[in-house]
């Protein structure tokens, strides 16, 4: 299927919407597959470069594991592009990155002439401490004031901070383009920082088993959670914990 198909959350979503609102052309950094055109067609896979999961190509590695190596590797691949083809046309080209997949790619991002990296866009966490200092400029500085504009979560972060640009923030050079996002987020002040008392498996299994007699769907379940009972919960962990408490109950999800 097209490789847009294949991705699903959020995150991708943003993503997507981002490219076509603006008329850009849509990429994927894939962990299976390297830079792939997401009009192209792909098989299904499951790989990440992520530290946790099923599909973490690292905890399946004998020797220690390299992400640039393994970038280099997939990138070889017959579903992958070269860099050149993202860069062909005009203006900025902006990428979404968790901190795992920008070591990944990190190699390649250092190798690009510097007319490209000064059309870069970077959004994501922590991504100016492992960038050498020409790439780290081109980080756009969001931070958790985000939140007061487009709501979401951590594992999205990245993807928010890059649609927000695309819809909000006009392009210009980098300097600009940085300056013109922190004075919106200037704006907004900082969210509270709420101290969530961190619980069992067992706990937050019974606590969503409570909420799935009066709410539907995972994300707004996620939510009361935080929100209304104040309960510490990583988005993966609570995801592996609401489909135990759905089979409990005989949901299908």
């Amino acid at each position: 299927m097209p490789a847009k198909q294949l991705y699903m959350g959020r995150g991708f979503a943003l993503g997507a919407s981002a490219a076509t609102s603006s008329g850009a052309r849509l990429y994927v950094i894939s962990a299976g597959l390297g830079l792939v055109d997401a009009d192209r067609s792909v098989p299904s896979y499951g790989v990440t470069v992520g530290p946790h999961g099923a599909d973490a190509i690292r905890a399946r590695s004998i020797d220690a594991f390299d992400p640039q190596s393994w970038w280099t590797a997939v990138r070889s691949s017959a579903f992958s592009i070269d860099w050149t083809e993202a860069f062909s046309g005009e203006g900025p080209v902006l990428i979404a990155l968790t901190r795992a997949y920008a070591e990944m790619i990190l190699g390649d991002l250092i190798a690009l002439p510097d007319a490209h990296k000064e059309r870069l866009r970077l959004f994501g966490l922590a991504l100016p401490a492992i960038l050498p200092s020409d790439l780290a400029q081109s980080v756009m500085p969001y931070d958790e004031r985000l939140d007061r504009i487009l709501r979401g979560t951590r594992t999205d972060f990245a993807q928010r901070a890059l649609s927000h640009f695309a819809e909000k923030v006009q392009c210009g050079d980098r300097r600009d383009d940085r300056e013109r996002v922190l004075s919106i987020l200037r704006r907004h002040r900082h969210p509270d920082r709420i101290d969530r008392p961190r619980m069992t498996d067992a706990d937050i299994v019974a606590a969503i088993s409570k909420h799935l007699r009066t709410e539907k769907g995972i994300g707004r379940i996620l939510r009361r959670l935080r929100d209304v009972d104040g309960v510490a919960c990583e988005q993966r962990r609570f995801t592996r914990l609401y489909h135990q408490a759905a089979a409990l109950q005989g949901l299908s999800t």
